[in-house]
């Protein structure tokens, strides 16, 4: 524990020093170079995944010989970069970006959850409702630029700083897609950081977490106190493309279901230093549960899954996660920018690594496509422009694409309020002129939409419905 006393003594006077921000390029160069030297040793220290000092020095007066123009900073990025994937160096303006999404919890963006893989920076989710699940993108897509700049070798911090901006501008995107580039231009918007979300469904009660955050547990207690007062005492809870969050809430939430006993566990560089978290009150079997997780669930939403998976609280069902199980510290640095250092590796409470490897689900269940049928749609008559107040197949022809790509819930050939919505909606996200009117020119584009594209099923979600039934 001493030492642990004295790293928050170092840290605590570190940020007193740090916080100051004078410019690199001000500095004098032994001053420069007696902080590179510094900087090595707090890795050397605090680093779980460290490299050698002398391999880092070598990287760090290599770059300054062969990039001069990079100055301290490049220096600095070039060392962290060649740590562990999820350890980098972030620009004042990228880590101000940061701080203010993360602490203050308000940002504009497109509403994607990125993170780094082998394959590089990928989407691990588009925000439901946002503009980027507007646009098309999907699970599994590789960044390759942003704005037409070229972003496969940059670090995910500087990525997100590039794709946020201010509310009503436009950004393009473009990934690839099995193989393919694939580019969207996309108008950014204020993006609702609400993570949790519930219903009631078939005798069960469902909650969808997408990411973890300081107000997740008290969502969750919400969700609950309602499906106890209607007798609900099956619950799901859906993680899937969940990328993490803060591990607290994470820990608090396992708290609600797991019985006494230990719950994580944290391995630090030095041993001495690893940590066990509890759970002090016997929570088992308030409520039956089952946990939903895929390839998108990392970090924090495995330290849950891993913990109901332990201790037998629960059943997961899915494909394996993720596997990001380690822990990092973000420090500013004298240049204005910050660092971010992988310090520790999570293990679940049964001792299971996650790093690199994930979590399996109990019951394994893949999401399967098929296309969706269309038989049923009537014809459209585009030589008529439907508004609000008109009735007949011609509405209905409009309704039925509407609802099939989700602008509506059902269409009733009466061209109502909902409809001039739906229409308005559809109309924006088409780049058309939002009159919620169907026009000959919105009639041609919802009749020209290709309605044969495979649609993701949702087995998973079914296989913890029936799993329920069954057991009952």
């Amino acid at each position: 524990m001493k030492k642990r006393f004295k790293a928050l003594l170092c840290a605590l006077l570190s940020g007193i020093l740090l916080t100051l921000s004078v410019s690199a390029v001000e500095l004098p160069g032994n001053i420069q170079y007696a902080y590179i030297h510094d900087l090595i040793e707090y890795i050397q220290d605090y680093a779980k995944f460290p490299e050698p000092p002398e391999k880092l020095l070598d990287i760090a007066f290599r770059e300054r010989l062969e990039n001069p123009e990079s100055g301290f900073n490049g220096m600095v990025e070039a060392i962290m970069t060649s740590l562990d994937e999820h350890s980098g160096y972030m620009d004042e303006n990228t880590y101000n970006a940061f701080m203010a999404e993360n602490v203050a919890g308000e940002f504009t963006g497109i509403g994607v959850v990125i993170s780094v893989t082998n394959n590089g920076i990928v989407v691990m989710s588009a925000i439901e409702g946002s503009p980027a699940e507007a646009a098309g993108l999907r699970t599994g897509d590789v960044l390759v630029a942003v704005d037409d700049e070229n972003v496969e070798n940059m670090d995910m911090e500087a990525v997100k700083s590039r794709i946020t901006g201010k509310e009503g501008t436009s950004v393009k995107i473009t990934v690839r897609r099995e193989g393919t580039l694939v580019s969207f231009s996309i108008v950014r918007a204020k993006i609702d950081n609400t993570s949790v979300s519930y219903e009631m469904m078939d005798g069960a009660g469902y909650i969808a977490i997408s990411g973890f955050n300081g107000t997740t547990e008290k969502q969750v207690r919400t969700a609950l106190d309602v499906f106890t007062e209607n007798g609900i005492k099956d619950v799901i809870i859906d993680l899937r493309n969940n990328p993490g969050g803060e591990l607290t809430a994470a820990l608090n939430l396992c708290r609600l279901f797991t019985p006494k006993g230990v719950i994580m566990r944290v391995e630090y560089a030095n041993p001495e230093d690893n940590e066990l978290y509890y759970n002090e009150e016997n929570n088992a079997g308030k409520f039956d549960l089952a946990v939903l997780i895929n390839e998108g669930s990392a970090s924090a939403s495995e330290l849950f899954a891993g913990a109901i998976k332990d201790t037998s609280s629960g059943v997961l069902i899915g494909t394996p996660s993720f596997g990001k199980g380690t822990v990092q510290t973000l420090m500013p640095i004298i240049s204005g920018g910050g660092i971010r250092l992988t310090v520790a590796e999570y293990k679940t409470a049964g001792g299971r690594s996650i790093h690199h490897k994930g979590i399996f689900p109990d019951i394994y269940v893949k999401n399967t496509e098929k296309v969706m049928d269309t038989s049923y749609m009537v014809p459209m008559e585009m030589d008529t422009e439907w508004k609000a107040g008109d009735t007949g197949s011609g509405v209905l022809a409009v309704e039925q694409r509407l609802a099939f790509w989700g602008y509506m819930e059902e269409a009733d050939e009466v061209a109502d309020e909902t409809t001039t919505e739906a229409l308005r909606l559809f109309q924006a996200r088409c780049g058309l002129t939002s009159t919620g009117t169907a026009d000959i020119y919105t009639q041609i584009r919802l009749n020209d939409a290709e309605y044969d594209i495979p649609i993701e099923q949702d087995d998973q979600l079914a296989a913890a419905l029936e799993y329920f039934k069954n057991e009952g």
